[in-house]
């Protein structure tokens, strides 16, 4: 039963790990965002990539049909209050597409540093931050649990 107790605290430490993680993303992004100058972005690509091991089943005349599903990242043009054209790829792919080509978008970037855009929407913004806290909270609740149940 010692191999459950220490398994169960290993996964709590990886979820404080986690959510100190999260915690200090949060700390990184809030600051990156009250830096952050606005600009109005255009949406002039969307980079489709296959989403590995996920296909949907299609029915056709000839049978049975399996397709590859796809996720979506924006390609993202804007022009700094300078006047310099700087585009971007989030690294968040999303389906289904997010955007339309020729779709504005806003855009929040770092004057110091313009190559840094991020679209400014919530799930941009705080996507990896909200992942990170989740696991650590399930793994922290899955440790803590674990450790009661041994003793």
């Amino acid at each position: 039963m010692a191999w459950a107790a220490t398994f169960s605290t290993a996964v709590a430490l990886v979820g404080i790990a986690l959510i100190v993680s999260g915690g200090l993303l949060f700390l990184r992004q809030r600051s990156r965002i009250q830096r952050a100058v606005h600009a109005d972005g255009t949406v002039v690509e969307l980079i489709r990539q296959r989403a590995e091991g996920e296909s949907t089943v299609s029915r056709t005349e000839e049978g049975t049909v399996m397709r590859p599903k796809y996720l979506f990242r924006p390609r993202v043009r804007f022009r700094t209050s300078d006047g310099q054209s700087m585009a971007f790829t989030p690294s968040l792919a999303v389906r289904p597409e997010p955007y339309q080509v020729g779709q504005h978008v806003d855009v929040l970037y770092d004057p110091d540093h313009p190559e840094m855009a991020q679209i400014d929407r919530f799930l941009y913004l705080w996507f990896y931050v909200i992942v990170l806290v989740f696991f650590g909270v399930l793994s922290l609740g899955m440790g803590l649990l674990g450790m009661a149940m041994a003793v």
